[in-house]
């Protein structure tokens, strides 16, 4: 048996009780993670924000009920956007990445007075439904055509939503229209994510409020999903001294808070 031979033998049952090992340890260090303290955190990032985070989510509870399911796609930007409409009423709000329309038609809810402009792919571009995903690991949409049919008839349940196919990079040639708020949920890949801030950062009011989904702080090596070019981007506009920023949590479970290189974040910004 040559060395090649005695290494591989010793390396096969390390590599198959690693992951054991690594669950066990995933599962000590989120046992460390105090819902309390989370709650106790949120409540301060809110109140750097002048918002009142325990009022959101008492009223997000009651409209949809508790959120306990991990894996689910709401998060804490219901009680961000719930929190806001407590300070404040705007009168144009665009969305950039409409997907199933459940975060539309929510805004629709706590924002009745508004018009609200909400932006998706058609469904032909290869990215639709798909651009959390770097090009490389993307693999075929599996959205079908009775998702659309029931995204359609959610929107079409509000008056006060206009829904329009487009890319968004085509905001760049936009000029006269504004908006008081701002979420960006759309692309989340280099360069569409940074094309996005720049732009919403461009069509906010002067007192607007721009909102973006899913912000990595650290180097997302080898991940097919979002990366953290979005923070880096955001963070140069601050250092740059043109906004304000802010982040909240994303969301409040001990599993998506236990590592910091795994936490993720919403972030708001402001001009200057």
């Amino acid at each position: 048996m040559n060395l090649v031979e005695v290494l591989k033998k010793i390396w096969r049952p390390i590599y198959r009780n690693r992951r054991p090992i690594k669950r066990l340890i995933r599962k000590w260090k989120v046992s460390k993670v105090k819902q309390s303290a989370l709650e106790a955190e949120q409540t301060q990032r809110f109140a750097d924000l002048g918002l009142d985070w325990q009022l959101a989510r008492s009223e997000v509870e009651k409209m949809l009920g508790k959120n306990l399911d991990l894996s689910s796609h709401r998060s804490e930007h219901y009680e961000l956007m719930m929190a806001y409409s407590k300070k404040f009423q705007p009168k144009k709000i665009l969305e950039i990445g409409t997907a199933e329309g459940d975060f539309t038609v929510f805004l629709a809810r706590v924002f009745p007075e508004a018009e609200i402009e909400t932006i998706d792919l058609p469904q032909t571009d290869e990215r639709f439904w798909n651009a959390t995903v770097s090009r490389d690991g993307m693999s075929a949409s599996s959205v079908t055509n009775s998702d659309i049919a029931a995204r359609d008839k959610k929107l079409g349940q509000h008056e006060n939503v206009q829904f329009r196919e487009a890319n968004s990079i085509s905001l760049t040639f936009q000029e006269s229209k504004k908006y008081d708020l701002i979420w960006v949920d759309g692309d989340h890949t280099y360069p569409i994510v940074s094309i996005d801030i720049a732009n919403a950062l461009r069509l906010l009011n002067a007192n607007g409020v721009l909102g973006l989904d899913d912000i990595y702080m650290t180097l997302q090596m080898n991940y097919e999903w979002v990366g953290q070019e979005s923070f880096e981007t955001l963070d140069y506009f601050k250092e740059s001294g043109l906004v304000d920023l802010k982040f909240v949590l994303k969301k409040l479970f001990p599993e998506k808070n236990y590592d910091r290189k795994s936490q993720k974040f919403i972030a708001v910004a402001r001009r200057i």
